[in-house]
C-alpha cells in the first residue's frame, strides 16, 4: 500500500508523486547593465562565451565551467525557464539512441546547480580575470525539472528557472535595493539569507511556470520515469 495517497510507485518501492518533483539549488549571477541575470564565465574555456585563447591561463575547474553555461550567457529568461541543450550532440542529441533525453548520463550537458553553500561561494563576488567577470554577485535559487540527473555536490537538468533572489551582505553582492529590483523584474521573491539548504526556501519560492515546449515538465518527468521502471522490469526479467 503506498505511503503517499495518490501516488504511484516504481518497482522498487520509490513513490512518483502526482505533482511533477522539482529540485531546488544554487547559483550565482553575473549582471548585464538591464539588471538581466547572466552566467558566469570561464575565460580560458575556448567555445564557451566570454573565453579565448587570447585570454591567458587559470585552472578552472569541473563545476566551474558548467556554471558558464552557453545557455546562460545572454541572460537567464523571466518567468520562464532555462532549457539545457547539448554541446556536444547539437540539436540531434535527443534523437540519438546512445543519448536520449537531455541530460543524458553518458554526457555531460544540462543545467548546472550546486546544494553546497560552501561550492557557490567561491563564484560569489566581482572577480574579475583578464577583464572577464569569472564571479558573480548575485546569490539565488534555482529551481530545476524536467528530467534531473543528481550531480556532484547538486544536480544537473533540462530546465532551470531563477525561483529566488537572496539578500546577503553587500561586501560579496549588491545593495538590498538593487537585489530587489531584480528580484522584481524576474518576478520572484527577495529572499532572507536563513539556510544553507536550498530546500528550506521552497515555501517562499511560487511553482515552476509553464514551459512553451512541446511537452510539459511534467509529461517529461513522467516519460522518463516510466523508462526508468521500464529498464528496471527487464533487467528484472533478464535475470530470471
Amino acid at each position: 500500500m503506498a505511503d503517499h495517497i495518490g501516488d504511484d510507485i516504481l518497482s522498487d518501492g520509490t513513490p512518483v508523486p502526482d505533482v511533477p518533483q522539482t529540485f531546488l539549488a544554487f547559483r550565482t549571477w553575473r549582471l548585464s547593465e538591464s539588471n538581466r541575470l547572466l552566467s558566469i564565465n570561464a575565460p580560458n574555456l575556448t567555445g564557451k562565451a566570454g573565453g579565448s585563447g587570447q585570454q591567458g591561463v587559470r585552472k578552472i575547474g569541473w563545476i566551474h565551467r558548467h556554471l558558464a553555461d552557453e545557455e546562460g550567457q545572454n541572460g537567464w529568461p523571466i518567468a520562464e525557464p532555462l532549457m539545457a541543450h547539448c554541446g556536444v550532440k547539437g540539436a540531434a542529441a535527443e534523437a540519438n539512441p546512445d543519448h536520449g533525453k537531455i541530460p543524458s548520463k553518458e554526457c555531460s550537458c544540462g543545467i548546472y546547480a550546486t546544494t553546497e553553500i560552501k561550492v557557490i561561494n567561491s563564484y560569489l563576488g566581482n572577480e574579475q580575470y583578464m577583464g572577464v567577470a569569472i564571479r558573480g554577485p548575485v546569490l539565488g535559487i534555482v529551481e530545476m525539472g524536467g528530467k534531473v540527473i543528481p550531480a556532484t555536490q547538486g544536480y544537473r537538468a533540462r530546465y532551470a528557472r531563477v525561483a529566488g533572489i537572496i539578500a546577503i551582505g553587500d561586501v560579496f553582492s549588491l545593495s538590498h535595493s538593487h537585489l530587489l529590483q531584480i528580484a522584481e523584474l524576474y518576478q520572484v521573491p527577495l529572499l532572507d539569507d536563513i539556510s544553507k539548504d536550498p530546500e528550506d526556501y521552497r515555501q517562499a519560492i511560487g511553482q515552476m511556470p509553464a514551459v512553451t515546449d512541446p511537452s510539459s515538465i511534467g509529461d517529461e518527468l513522467e516519460e522518463w520515469l516510466k523508462g526508468e521502471e521500464d529498464k528496471k522490469k527487464d533487467d528484472e526479467e533478464g535475470g530470471e
